[in-house]
């Protein structure tokens, strides 16, 4: 008799691996019609979601060459995944519609490599700004940068907002804040630095709920650098009030930080490498000696 189960299987393999396949980039290749981030036509499997990890959105090189990506509504990352990489770009325009200021939420969107460019300045722009359970979450990595031209930008309202940096930039025009302080503001919102640069006009940490959960943390052996252009900023005051820390300890030391003010209307806060950093480097230092002295007798 003929055996179908074969047959069976291999159909139904194909279709578990075209529903679950991920949607990748297929519009233009610069700013024109084609390039609108929410039409479903421009992607290889349809609009992104966030409710299937297989099913995140992927906007990469088109034809060998970085691809810039116009969101054209405010909504236009809700409720869906991103990753950017190739040098390729999301670009926010000021005329962005639905005006009030560019805002989602219940969505994570990750640069490898890629850009976020939020040209808007109608309003704040607000990172987890409707209400939803999940965390609106922007995880940057090397190679990438983050620009906002508006005034300033929020980590939390009515949802979580949280960043994580493990290099490039993340820079405002305006003031970085974290939580808006509004009515029904939710708490827990952070800003994960590891590596990379961090610059702003100001800093605002807020603390709606009054449950001290909302703050800026370098992580342990960050080497990244947050600098306000502000002479002589008062970083002192936000690190004893635990709304700046290291490791998301409430209790960090202002004298594990090194502040900078040496560069004329703008303050720099890093942190002071730890002795083993110290040691390491002086092994690598000592180990290079040796290894040079040992060419130079082989010479």
């Amino acid at each position: 008799m003929f055996n179908k189960s074969p047959y069976t299987l291999l159909a139904l393999t194909f279709i578990t691996a075209t529903a679950s396949a991920d949607t990748t980039w297929i519009g233009a290749a610069t700013d024109a019609a084609s390039s609108d981030i929410g039409d479903a036509a421009n992607w290889s499997h349809g609009l992104p979601t966030n409710s299937d990890p297989a099913n995140d959105g992927f906007i990469g090189l088109v034809g060998g060459s970085p691809v810039t990506v116009e969101m054209e509504d405010r909504h236009d990352l809700d409720d869906r995944n991103f990753t950017v990489s190739g040098g390729s770009t999301i670009h926010i325009a000021n005329s962005l519609a639905g005006s009030a200021g560019f805002r989602w939420e219940n969505s994570t969107l990750t640069l490898n490599g890629g850009h976020l460019d939020v040209d808007y300045t109608g309003g704040a722009a607000v990172i987890g700004r409707d209400s939803d359970p999940n965390a609106t979450i922007l995880n940057i990595n090397a190679g990438s940068t983050v620009d906002f031209a508006g005034t300033a930008v929020y980590l939390g309202r009515l949802s979580q907002g949280i960043v994580n940096q493990n290099g490039g930039s993340f820079t405002v025009a305006g003031t970085l804040g974290i939580q808006v302080l509004a009515s029904g503001a939710v708490s827990g919102n952070v800003y994960n630095l590891s590596a990379g640069t961090v610059t702003a006009t100001n800093l605002v940490v807020n603390d709606f709920s009054n449950d001290n959960s909302n703050y800026f943390n370098f992580t342990t052996g960050s080497t990244g650098t947050l600098t306000i252009i502000q002479s002589d900023f008062d970083f002192e005051s936000f690190i004893d009030a635990g709304d700046i820390r290291i490791n998301d300890n409430a209790s960090s030391l202002f004298s594990d930080f090194k502040v900078d003010s040496s560069v004329g209307g703008q303050t720099t806060l890093s942190l002071i490498p730890e002795p083993g950093t110290y040691a390491l480097f002086a092994g690598v230092c000592a180990l290079s000696a040796i290894m040079l002295r040992r060419r130079e007798r082989s010479a």
